[in-house]
This record gives C-alpha cells, structure tokens and sequence, in this order.
C-alpha cells in the first residue's frame, strides 16, 4: 500500500501534535503547518512548512499535488 500524504495545520502542539505523532508512525508522509517545528525536530522525514494562519497571506509551497487528508 502507498503511503497517504497528510497536512496537518497547527501540528507541532496539542492534539495536533499527536496526530501527526500517529500518521507518521503508521509511515505516511506528513506536512505540518505551524509557525515553529522545535517539537517536530526528531521525526524523521517530516515535512514542516511555516505557516502562521493569521497572517495575510499564506504559502503552500512544497506541498504535494494530492493530499488525502487535512487536519486543522
């Protein structure tokens, strides 16, 4: 089975955080959005992009072309 690709908005605290602690332990490829990634710095192969939702405008470079699902 391929692995899913998930963005997950807010997911370097909180519950969010352990969502993403789940999805990449099942090896799926995982995209958090979050202002920082301190926490998220000893999953390998997770892809932060920095996002803060209150800002003007928002950058979703590097994101995939299909995402399976969106958690925010």
């Amino acid at each position: 089975m391929d692995a899913k690709n998930y963005l997950i908005v807010g997911g370097s605290s909180g519950i969010g955080l352990e969502i993403t602690k789940a999805l990449h332990k099942k090896n799926s490829t995982v995209y958090v959005g979050s202002r920082s990634n301190d926490a998220l710095t000893h999953l390998d192969g997770l892809h932060h992009l920095t996002l803060d939702v209150q800002a003007d405008s928002l950058n979703f470079e590097g994101l995939p072309d299909v995402l399976d699902g969106i958690v925010a």
